[in-house]
Formats: C-alpha cells, sequence, structure tokens
C-alpha cells in the first residue's frame, strides 16, 4: 500500500469513489487512505445525515468502509484517529439513485414446515446475538447489501461504472444498523417462504450434497423453486432471481456431514435460483456494527457443535468467508456465471472479508498470522468473464441506458475460414474455451448485431500452446443469452464453395432431419403453420410452385410476399422451436405460435445467399436452421 509522503495537508484520500459521485445501490464500499497518518492501528468513524455513526478498523491509515446511502444527495463526514492521537476529518459527497426498473434479487429463507425456526450456533453466539429466525433475517439482510456493495466494487475497477444488482427491498423496519432509530427505512425484505417437506425430509443424508452416496443430491434445488413457485408473489412471474438459505441445515458430528445442505445455482420454474445452507450463519454479521467484530472472531470452530465446512472453516471468521463466499459464488451462478479460472466463480471467496476490512486475523487454514494490512490487490474479485456477464445484464443497467425486456440469442453460421454471428439485440463477447476450460475472450463494448470471426482472430485471442487444440466458442448476447459451438473445426468443415452450408440451429437437434430447398425466385406469399409450438412453414412463389417445410398442423398463417425475395428466418426457440416468421427483403413477418424461448434472426452472413432450410421434428419443429452458399 503506498502511503502518503507527508506533502499533503492532513485529511483523507478517497481512493475508489469521488465527490458527486451517483450510486446506484443503496451502500457502497469506501476505501480511504488518511494523510500523514504515523503508522500504528486507528479507527474512522463515519457520520450520516440520517443513520447511525459507524466506525471501522484503520491500519497506517488505510481502511475499508461499508457506507449507507439514502435517496438523493449524501454528505458524509469521515473522522479518522490513528497512533499518536493523530486526527483528520474529510466530507465525502455522494448521490443515491436507487434503479427500480431492474430486475431485483429476492433474499429468501427457507423453513421446514415442522421447523423450530432456529438455527447450528455455538454457545456463545447464543448469548451474544441469538440463534433464532429473527437473527437470520438481520444476517441474510445485511449479507445482501455487502454482497450488492462487493460487486459495484469490482464493477468500478474493471471501468464499468458504479453498478450492482439490487436486492429487492420494502419500506419495513430496518436492521441494517443495530442502533437505527428510525422504526422503518427501504431495506431488504427477506421472504419467509414455508416448505410443504419436513425437517426429516430436509435433513435426510440422501439428499445432502456433500454425502458422497447422495442420490438425490439435487432434490434440495427442485424443492426450493417449487416452495418459491408455492409461495407466489414475485415468483409467479415469468422471470424472477432468488437467493435462498435453508434454515434447518444441520451438523451431524457423528456422520461428519452437513445435512440439509446444497450450494446450487441455475434455473428452475423460471426462477434464476441460488441455494445455500444455513450452517455458518453464526458467524455472519448481524449489522453494520458488527462487520470488524465477525471479521475478526478468532474462535476456533467446535465441530462438536457446528460445522468446519469443506475443512477451510477453522474459525469463525473463516466460516463466515466460507459461508457468505460460497452463497455469492451461488448467485454468480443465478446471474448466469459458469465457473471460472480464478475469482468468486472458483473458490477465490476464501479472501471474502478481504473487501470489507483493512486487516485481517489469524488464518486457522493457512497457520498464517494475522496480516497487518489488507490492500484491494488481495481481495476476493468477480473474473473479467463474470465483469462482461454482469454489464450486459438487465439487473445491471444503469440511468440513461436502454431498456430491453426480452433480449435474443445468437445466431451462428460457419465460413470458409470462421464464423459469424448475428443478435439483434447485441452481441458483447466470445468466450473461447479448450479442453473445458476459458483459454481467452474477446469483448465488443459496442454490442454490434453481427460479428464476423476468423479461425486467426480467435487464435491471437488465446496463449499460443492452446492455438492447435480443438475450440469450443460461447457467444454472449445480453442478459444470459448465449449460444455455443461445440467444436469450431468441424462447425467450419461444411463451409465449401459450391456446397450448402448449414446456419447453426436453433433450438435442438433431435427427431428427424428434414431439409429443403428452396428456388431463388420471387415470393407470393409465405405461410406459417403453428399452434403453441412451429410445425411448418410453405413457401408459395409468384408462378405458382410452393415448397413445404415441415407440415401442416396448428393454425396458418399467410403473410403476403409481394415478389420479395426471402432473406431469412425469425423465430423463437429455447428447448424447442416455439414460434416462426420470416425475414423478406421488403420487410418482416410477425413471429406466430408459442409465446416462449428467445427470438433468433437465422440470416446468412454478408457475401452468402439463402438456398433452403433444414431442421428437426418429432411432433412438432425441435430445431431449425439456413442453408447457404457464398
Amino acid at each position: 500500500m503506498k502511503r502518503s509522503s507527508g506533502s499533503l495537508p492532513d485529511g483523507i484520500n478517497f481512493v475508489n469513489v469521488w465527490d458527486n459521485a451517483m450510486i446506484s445501490a443503496r451502500m457502497v464500499i469506501v476505501h480511504g487512505q488518511v494523510r500523514n497518518s504515523p503508522e500504528g492501528p486507528g479507527s474512522v468513524v463515519v457520520y450520516f445525515p440520517d443513520f447511525p455513526a459507524q466506525r471501522f478498523p484503520s491500519m497506517h491509515g488505510y481502511f475499508k468502509a461499508l457506507v449507507h446511502l439514502e435517496k438523493g444527495e449524501n454528505i458524509l463526514k469521515f473522522e479518522a484517529e490513528g497512533p499518536n492521537g493523530h486526527r483528520s476529518t474529510d466530507t465525502l459527497r455522494l448521490r443515491y439513485q436507487p434503479i427500480e426498473r431492474n430486475p431485483p434479487v429476492h433474499f429468501c429463507l427457507l423453513v421446514a414446515k415442522d421447523s423450530p425456526l432456529t438455527f447450528d450456533a455455538p454457545e456463545y453466539k447464543i448469548k451474544t446475538e441469538g440463534n433464532s429466525i429473527d437473527t437470520a433475517v438481520r444476517k441474510l439482510r445485511l449479507a445482501s447489501y455487502m454482497m450488492s456493495a462487493f460487486t459495484m466494487e469490482q464493477m468500478n475497477r474493471n471501468d464499468m461504472g458504479l453498478r450492482t444488482f439490487r436486492p429487492y427491498e420494502e419500506n419495513e423496519p430496518d436492521t441494517v444498523s443495530n442502533r437505527d432509530r428510525n422504526d422503518k427505512r427501504m431495506t431488504t425484505h427477506i421472504h419467509i417462504v414455508r416448505m410443504d417437506k419436513t425437517l426429516a425430509d430436509i435433513r435426510h443424508p440422501d439428499v445432502a450434497q456433500q454425502n458422497s452416496k447422495a442420490t438425490r443430491a439435487n432434490d434440495l434445488f427442485s424443492w426450493a423453486g417449487d416452495a418459491l413457485k408455492k409461495y407466489g408473489g414475485p415468483f409467479s412471474a415469468n422471470f424472477s432471481q432468488a437467493a435462498c438459505i435453508y434454515l434447518d441445515t444441520h451438523w451431524d458430528p457423528s456422520r461428519q456431514l452437513v445435512l440439509g445442505h446444497a450450494a446450487l445455482g441455475g434455473n428452475v420454474n423460471n426462477i434464476q435460483l441460488a441455494i445455500f445452507g444455513g450452517h455458518t450463519l453464526n458467524a455472519w454479521p448481524t449489522c453494520i456494527e458488527d462487520i470488524p467484530r465477525a471479521f475478526l472472531d478468532e474462535t476456533r470452530t467446535d465441530t462438536r457443535v457446528i460445522a468446519n465446512d469443506a475443512n477451510q472453516s477453522g474459525s469463525a471468521w473463516e466460516a463466515c468467508n466460507i459461508g457468505q463466499g460460497a452463497f455469492m459464488h451461488e448467485i454468480g451462478h443465478l446471474l448466469g456465471c459458469p465457473h471460472e479460472p480464478s475469482g468468486v466463480m472458483l473458490r477465490g471467496y476464501l479472501n471474502w472479508n478481504r473487501s470489507f476490512m483493512a486487516i485481517e486475523g489469524f488464518n486457522v487454514r493457512e497457520n498464517r498470522k494475522r496480516l497487518e494490512i489488507v490492500s484491494s490487490k488481495d481481495e476476493d474479485y468477480w473474473h473479467r468473464l463474470d465483469i462482461m456477464r454482469f454489464r450486459f445484464h438487465l439487473a445491471f443497467a444503469l440511468p440513461g441506458e436502454p431498456k430491453q425486456e426480452r433480449c435474443s440469442k445468437p445466431a451462428l453460421f460457419p465460413t470458409t475460414n470462421g464464423f459469424s454471428a448475428a443478435c439483434p439485440t447485441g452481441i458483447y463477447m466470445v468466450d473461447i474455451h479448450c479442453d473445458g476450460t476459458s483459454r481467452g475472450h474477446i469483448e465488443f463494448m459496442d454490442c454490434p448485431t453481427e460479428i464476423m470471426l476468423t479461425n486467426e482472430d480467435l487464435a491471437q485471442a488465446i496463449e499460443p500452446q492452446h492455438r492447435q487444440k480443438p475450440f469450443e466458442i460461447h457467444v454472449h448476447g445480453r442478459h444470459m443469452e448465449q449460444s455455443n459451438i461445440s467444436n469450431l473445426q468441424t462447425f467450419t468443415q461444411s463451409a465449401k464453395a459450391g456446397k450448402d452450408v448449414r446456419s447453426g440451429v436453433a433450438g435442438r437437434e433431435a427427431g428427424n432431419l428434414v431439409e429443403v430447398k428452396l428456388p431463388s425466385k420471387p415470393l407470393s406469399q409465405v405461410t406459417v403453420f403453428s399452434g403453441d409450438a412451429l410445425d411448418g412453414m410453405e413457401f408459395t412463389y409468384s408462378d405458382g410452385q410452393s415448397v413445404l417445410f415441415g407440415k401442416k398442423g396448428g393454425s396458418p398463417h399467410v403473410y403476403k410476399a409481394n415478389g420479395d425475395s426471402l432473406v431469412g428466418l425469425s423465430v423463437r426457440a429455447g428447448y424447442w422451436v416455439d414460434a416462426g416468421g420470416v425475414v423478406l427483403s421488403g420487410g418482416r413477418t410477425a413471429i406466430t405460435g408459442g409465446p416462449g424461448g428467445g427470438v433468433i434472426d437465422l440470416i446468412p452472413p454478408r457475401g452468402y445467399r439463402l438456398t433452403g432450410v433444414f431442421g428437426y421434428f418429432e411432433s412438432w419443429c425441435q430445431g431449425i436452421g439456413v442453408l447457404y452458399q457464398p
């Protein structure tokens, strides 16, 4: 940590935020350096207009503070006290503008129908803070803001602005400070979700994820999705986001097994869902005042009472790291992140505490003495790939950025020396995998609707030792829309002069393959046959010829072409092809069929012409693509 030379007058340098910065979340982590501070421990107190003052530890004048903001302008006074009575004060002005249009993350406690409404905790914790469901609510509420603030700091460091996801809030009694005199304020609402499962169900060893012999290790995830759907409210919508803790998780010393716990994230019942067990809740801070105490609590884990998760929770503060950090990892899955080469999505959360503290306690896991100072470079972090995903995620939009309710999947097309991709709502990144791991990526910050990359472009984006290996390509569109090429070499083999080239498939390759060639002449009309899914299309030409693709099921939807030529297809597809339409030289038709799936445009890349349509059929169309030639 570079310290002040002493040439400047006393005061505080704010390292990561600036005066009059616009903040999009209730809490922000402020890093600061007290100028001319003597070496040694100290503290910084932050004074707020309408919130209790908060004290944070400093070392050699360096500090980190989790700062609460009210809507509008906030004038914050920082008062530092260092060794030998050295004092400095400074003021920071920040503006907080909540972004209510962004889809929130709902934080939930899942409880068994016969739950005692308590969680595992050692005796000293029960005496000092309790282990009731009310305590769990306070802990989860604060954690929601810690995770949001951590993510905003990471986005800011990557030059993506002060953006983050927002926890769902309501106007209700706030517990983020244990000295707040206000009855109510906008604060994270914790949903208490009663399940139809008993304690015996939840704590059965066969559903415990850490049980190597478990045969139903995914049940806790599906049960959570079912419980949220039954709970209703926001989880009845076509899209919602939920981060859930199982309150009734229990450490069984006789089995040496955490029961009622699974660390999983993904999609179920149209819910982007993260779940985690409550076995480390005892180590989480309950309020801002408790953050330094929690992250410096070196009390050894008593495995007669509580779990030492993954054998990496040898002390209370390390258990907090594992619990909150691993839960953040699952929220990463909720937000569309896979496992990454490093960072939060590769167990980088063992350093979770460092994002909030300038000092660190004795580390039992590494048998390492206290760290005198923890700088930003030593912290946990989101990998750059995750940062890119968040930048173009609907939950991370900033004021003034265009709102997109529905985003599209990229369509993929092989070319003679690479591939092309198109997406009407934009492409922001191509991720290149070798041996199952991301080896490099290419960013498109302007989010073009069409890209074309050569094999050489892709090779230059990765280390030389991987360039001769098969490439797997992930093409990313806004808001978690992604299309993949499993093997680029195989994908491009069909792109030979004089041969029909097949595009990538919208939907899936399941059922009977149907391929039709289409003449290059004027169309009089196009008929789309669809019900809840696409059944077929009929192309009728000005000379009376017609070509049927698929079958005449569902209802016919007739579109006049008036001599236009066929440019491509526009469909909605997910697991199968939900609906279909066409793109003509004179414009687009409607997309008719079922409401599911994302919009995909299947239009050959520039320099190529459409020659036909192919698809896969069972009872209806499962997958679809276009044929084209140079």
